[in-house]
């Protein structure tokens, strides 16, 4: 990576921002007497992300455990941060839609983040490791330097996707 590139990417102060429901996410995420009810309640006033939610806490990751049949159920199997942290990327990649080209490569990028969340996170718990919501953090941000070349180098970033997808 080019010299100008490792300095100017943590200057970066315009890449797409968060929505609304996002916004209060990161809030309640910072907060110490955060609790399980009032996630639930945060995250129940976006529908298609409750849905997401529960529908993650059933799938086959977390399937040697009990069906969750609510939203409290879910935040619960899948504790408070991590579901914290999974409800912002998926909050914010939804917020990203949309039918331009680089609306697709922005929900790519945040696809390819939540998964690599989950699997880190379930990688950390496997290995054992004491605080596997940070390994969840670091897949979910792995591609914030996509963001940023899209954002501020279109020029560059373009012909790289391009190869990628073999056009």
């Amino acid at each position: 990576m080019s010299p100008e590139l490792i300095t100017a990417v943590p200057l970066c102060r315009n890449l797409p921002s968060p929505p609304g429901v996002a916004l209060r996410i990161i809030a309640l995420a910072q907060d110490p007497d955060a609790d399980l009810a009032t996630a639930a309640t945060l995250i129940a006033l976006d529908p298609a992300l409750s849905a997401r939610v529960l529908r993650l806490s059933n799938s086959a990751l977390f399937a040697n455990r009990r069906r969750s049949e609510n939203l409290q159920q879910a935040i619960n199997k899948l504790g408070l941060h991590p579901t914290l942290q999974l409800a912002l990327g998926f909050s914010l990649m939804t917020n990203l839609r949309g039918g331009s080209a680089p609306h697709a490569e922005h929900e790519r990028i945040w696809r390819r983040s939540l998964i690599a969340a989950v699997a880190c996170r379930a990688l950390g718990d496997a290995l054992g490791v004491k605080k596997p919501d940070d390994w969840l953090l670091a897949g979910l941000i792995q591609d914030i330097g996509a963001l940023y070349l899209m954002q501020h180098h279109p020029a560059q970033y373009q012909p790289i996707i391009q190869a990628a997808a073999g056009d």
